[in-house]
């Protein structure tokens, strides 16, 4: 007897999860008591997937990394002014939450509430932006590039590739068109003068030289040439 059958093709890679598209999620959990592998304060968040439907409880993992080399703490205000801090702005202000300038605060509002995002896909460089081997280096993974959270209702919901791609990114192939050769365009026949465009009628031929005149004398035919001494001999 057959199991449970199911498509290969639709099972995505652990680590890759979602195809490239726009996605209405969940703000399923979020947390900051886990820094970062070299000591740098960071907020995580789990966003499930609401829509599209055939992808629904999915999940995406979003890290916001505010601590730097000089505070990886992150307890100067002035390390919140970076890139990290703007973007877990980016997700709140998005989901409809307005920071509290308390982390705990910010969480509790808002866990629960629905965001819009636009998920992309990059390969992991080999060293990490602190110049350190990358565990995960060559591997495909899902982000949200900054910019591309939305409100719900902002944006039309759907993939840019199908689930069976299998969420892989892909070289396309640039495939060159022939180039077409000229046309060479047909010659026009010569154009009739400007007087017989005028008046309507046909350009007149060039006369042809007559090889031979009759005398009017002997009534005979003779060549243009001898006429003159032939009309003489009868004189």
């Amino acid at each position: 007897m057959a199991g449970k059958q199911y498509t290969p093709e639709l099972v995505p890679e652990v680590g890759v999860q979602l195809p490239p598209g726009r996605y209405i999620h969940q703000i399923a959990t979020m947390s900051d008591d886990e820094d970062t592998s070299t000591g740098k304060y960071q907020i995580k968040a789990r966003l499930a997937v609401v829509e599209p439907a055939a992808l629904a409880g999915n999940s995406h993992f979003e890290n916001f990394v505010i601590g730097t080399n000089d505070d990886p703490s992150a307890d100067d205000p002035n390390t919140w002014k970076g890139l990290g801090a703007g973007r877990y702005r980016e997700l709140l202000t998005k989901a409809g939450v307005e920071l509290s300038g308390d982390v705990e605060q910010d969480i509790a509002a808002a866990v629960g509430q629905q965001i819009g995002a636009h998920i992309t896909q990059t390969i992991e460089p080999n060293v990490t932006r602190d110049g350190q081997p990358n565990p995960y280096a060559g591997r495909i993974r899902s982000q949200v590039a900054p910019g591309a959270f939305f409100r719900p209702g902002e944006k039309e919901v759907g993939l840019d590739a199908t689930p069976s791609d299998n969420g892989r990114l892909k070289a396309t192939a640039s495939v060159s068109k022939p180039v077409a050769k000229p046309v060479a365009k047909p010659v026009a026949p010569p154009m009739a003068t400007r007087g017989a465009l005028l008046t309507g009628t046909k350009a007149a031929k060039p006369a042809v030289p007559v090889a031979n005149l009759r005398c009017p004398i002997c009534d005979e035919a003779v060549p243009r040439a001898e006429f003159t001494t032939h009309v003489d001999t009868h004189e």
